[in-house]
């Protein structure tokens, strides 16, 4: 159990390094948004993880949308927002018809 609870804060400081790491950088583009949202989804950090993605959503191009409605879906989801989990959801299988965790979220809606 000891050892669980220190690979935990081991995990969790590195993804604390990766995110100051992340904020350090200069440019900020989808990529850099993308994978700071991730980071944040990996702490926890569910509030700000569906504001990160709502933002990058809105400015998204076409081919990144897809991914953001899966994570998006997923917090609506851990919201208890199950209207809008199955809106983004579906959105994510309309364009990537085998993902299979955002079928998995579907299933048990």
């Amino acid at each position: 159990r000891l050892l669980n609870i220190s690979s935990n804060l081991v995990e969790e400081t590195l993804l604390k390094e990766c995110l100051n790491t992340l904020s350090a950088m200069p440019r900020r583009s989808e990529d850099y948004e993308y994978q700071r949202a991730s980071v944040l989804k990996r702490l926890g950090k569910l509030n700000q993880v569906f504001k990160c993605f709502s933002s990058l959503y809105r400015q998204a191009s076409p081919s990144y949308k897809p991914r953001i409605a899966f994570h998006l879906g997923e917090c609506c989801y851990q919201r208890k927002d199950y209207a809008g989990a199955k809106l983004f959801l579906s959105e994510t299988l309309g364009a990537i018809p085998g993902h299979l965790k955002a079928s998995e979220y579907l299933r048990r809606l």
